[in-house]
C-alpha cells in the first residue's frame, strides 16, 4: 500500500512546495516589470496579468496532470518507476498521482465556494417591476444598445450600491438608494461599467483567482498584485464605459456616490466603488482626463479564448515533448524512500 501512495502523495507535495513557489517567483517578477513599464492603469488590467497572477498554481498543475496521464498510456511508467513491472498496466501511481493533484484544486475550489455562499450576500429584497427605480434602470438600459442583453436586479437592503455577481451568468445588482441618488446620465454610465465587469465575466476570474491564491504556498507575494489588477480592472471599465458613450464625469460622480471605503467585496464580486479612498481619487482622476478628450480607448476584455488557449498548450506540451521532469521526480522519490528503508 505504502509503494502505491508514496509518489502520488510525495509527488503532489512536491508540486506545490517546490514548482509552485518558483514559478511564483517568476511571476512576481514578471508582474513587477509589467507595472514598471505600463503608465496607464487599466492597461494592467489585462487579460495577461491575470493569468500571470493564476499561473504559478495553474500551469504547473495542469502540467503536471497532463504529463501524468500520457505516461498511464500502456507502457508509458515503466522507464519512470524504479519498481519491476511484469504487465504495461500494473504501474497506476501516475493516474493516482493525476487524481491527488485534481481532488486538490476541487476542495480549494469547494472551499472557497462555501466561504462565498456563507459571506454576506451582494443582493438584498428584488423590487418590484412596477416599481420607480425598476423603470428607470429599464429605460436607461433601452437607452443604450450595449445595454441591451445586461441582466440588471434593483434591490433594497443591498451589501454595495451596484456590483456585478454571478460566476457563470453575472448579473447586476443596483440598489434602489443609488438610482434615487443619481441621474439619468451617471445610472447609464454606472450601468456600462459594470457591463464591462459582467461581459469579461470579472466575477469568474476574481473566484478563480482567489482559488489559486488559496493553494499557493508564496500567496503573499501575489496578493498585493491581485488587488493592483482589480484596481486596475475598474478603471479599465471605466475606460470602456467611456468609450461606449458614458459621460465620464457622470461615472465620477456615480463612482463617489457608490463609493464605500473599507468594505470589500467578495471573491466573485466587482463593485463600482471598491477601493480605498487612494483608489477612488486616481479613478476620478483619470475620467477628469478623458473628460478633456476626444476619444478613450477602452479595451473590450474576452479573457476565457486567451485562457482556453493557454490552458490548451500546457496540456499539449508533455504529449508533444515528453514528460521529463515528471519520469524524474518519479524515480528521485522511489530512490530517495529505498535509500531511507521506508520502501
Amino acid at each position: 500500500m505504502l509503494n502505491a501512495l508514496a509518489f502520488p502523495l510525495l509527488g503532489a507535495l512536491v508540486v506545490f512546495l517546490l514548482a509552485v513557489p518558483a514559478a511564483t517567483v517568476l511571476a512576481k517578477a514578471v508582474l513587477v516589470l509589467r507595472r514598471r513599464s505600463t503608465r496607464h492603469l487599466p492597461r494592467f488590467g489585462s487579460t495577461a496579468t491575470w493569468l500571470v497572477i493564476i499561473a504559478p498554481v495553474i500551469a504547473p498543475v495542469l502540467w503536471f496532470i497532463s504529463a501524468a496521464v500520457h505516461q498511464s498510456e500502456p507502457g508509458g511508467a515503466i522507464a519512470a518507476c524504479l519498481f519491476d513491472h511484469f504487465d504495461a498496466f500494473d504501474c497506476r501511481d501516475e493516474l493516482v498521482f493525476a487524481l491527488c493533484l485534481t481532488l486538490l484544486l476541487l476542495v480549494a475550489g469547494g472551499r472557497r465556494l462555501r466561504h462565498e455562499l456563507a459571506a454576506p450576500g451582494a443582493a438584498g429584497g428584488p423590487v418590484g417591476p412596477s416599481s420607480a427605480q425598476a423603470r428607470r434602470v429599464r429605460e436607461a438600459c433601452a437607452a443604450r444598445s450595449a445595454l441591451g442583453a445586461l441582466r440588471v436586479e434593483v434591490v433594497t437592503g443591498a451589501l454595495h450600491p451596484i456590483c456585478t455577481t454571478g460566476l457563470v451568468r453575472p448579473r447586476v445588482v443596483v440598489a434602489v438608494e443609488l438610482v434615487d441618488s443619481l441621474d439619468d446620465e451617471a445610472l447609464v454610465a454606472a450601468l456600462l461599467h459594470e457591463n464591462a465587469h459582467a461581459h469579461a465575466l470579472d466575477p469568474l476570474r476574481y473566484f478563480l483567482a482567489a482559488v489559486c491564491l488559496s493553494l499557493n504556498p508564496l500567496a503573499p507575494l501575489l496578493r498585493p498584485e491581485l488587488r493592483r489588477w482589480r484596481l486596475a480592472r475598474e478603471a479599465s471599465c471605466d475606460a470602456e464605459a467611456v468609450h461606449a458613450g458614458g459621460e465620464p464625469l457622470s461615472l465620477a460622480q456615480a463612482i463617489v456616490t457608490a463609493a464605500r471605503p473599507g468594505r470589500r467585496p467578495g471573491a466573485w464580486t466587482a463593485a463600482l466603488g471598491d477601493g480605498d479612498a487612494e483608489a477612488i481619487r486616481l479613478r476620478i482622476g483619470l475620467l477628469i482626463g478623458y473628460a478633456d478628450e476626444r476619444a478613450v480607448h477602452g479595451k473590450r476584455e474576452a479573457p476565457f479564448v486567451a485562457l482556453t488557449g493557454t490552458l490548451t498548450f500546457v496540456a499539449m506540451l508533455p504529449h508533444a515533448v515528453g514528460s521529463g521532469p515528471l519520469d524524474i521526480l518519479h524515480l528521485e522519490i522511489e530512490r530517495a524512500l529505498v535509500l531511507l528503508g521506508l520502501i
